[in-house]
């Protein structure tokens, strides 16, 4: 693990008033935070370290059933200057006599897609440090079903973004198809932080967040992102269809 932590998410977006964002004041930060470190060596190969931007991984809540099996899965991006690659690892769990799920085997690579700037274009890169803004009210949050399993870790962490920064990311990209991204804490002093890494990816667009902070709840957000135009994707393996979790995964 990499020595972050996040929300432990409950498989559902928060959906956070327009003008306003979520506050970390009181947020209970109890899920161990994985990171490349933690994929298999496939992964790093289809996505090396050298040139990156901006990462995220996030292990998805639940269990998928494939062909009998119960599947636990991590997704996760790399954003480089001329190319986003998206992936997908995974690794089956049986049941317990206690009904708990553990792992029986390692991670391995379901799936790497690259999609490539498109010909004579990087990423456009814009920077600002931008305040929180707008408390929203916790009374005012609601909840709803996630477009997708992957995309809850994704929407409540854009949900902590000021809201100028939120607007502007869903407006770019309104219905990605690929929608990754996670909360985290830092809590190693002198350096302790919170970062939020966000991919939003459609055919022909994406772009990447990058919000960095001091690890208080009042910090002002140091804000990075990527726009790209996208070339059409190569495929260096099929990816997993997507499925609905058939059983919670225990804390681990």
């Amino acid at each position: 693990m990499s020595g972050a932590v996040s929300i432990r998410s409950a498989g559902v977006a928060t959906i956070t008033a327009p003008g306003s964002s979520r506050s970390t004041k009181n947020t209970q930060w109890n899920k161990p935070a994985a990171s490349f470190s933690d994929l298999p060596s496939a992964a790093q190969t289809a996505a090396p370290a050298a040139g990156v931007l901006a990462e995220a991984v996030v292990t998805l809540r639940g269990a998928a059933r494939d062909l009998g099996r119960l599947i636990q899965t991590r997704i996760g991006f790399r954003a480089y200057a001329d190319r986003v690659v998206v992936l997908t690892v995974t690794r089956e769990l049986r049941a317990r006599d206690d009904g708990k799920l553990v792992p029986v085997g390692d991670w391995a690579l379901a799936g790497a897609m690259t999609h490539k700037a498109a010909r004579g274009t990087v990423a456009v890169h814009q920077a600002a440090t931008v305040a929180v803004g707008a408390v929203a009210s916790a009374v005012g949050d609601s909840t709803a079903a996630a477009p997708s399993r992957g995309a809850a870790d994704a929407i409540d962490a854009e949900a902590y973004l000021p809201p100028s920064i939120r607007e502007d990311l869903v407006a770019a990209v309104p219905a990605p198809s690929a929608h990754i991204g996670n909360l985290l804490r830092w809590p190693t002093t002198p350096t302790a932080h919170q970062e939020v890494r966000v991919l939003r990816l459609t055919a022909g667009k994406a772009v990447v967040v990058a919000a960095d902070r001091p690890d208080r709840h009042n910090a002002a957000w140091t804000i990075t992102k990527w726009t790209y135009l996208l070339a059409a994707p190569s495929s260096g393996s099929k990816s997993l269809p997507t499925r609905q979790p058939s059983r919670i995964i225990g804390p681990k």
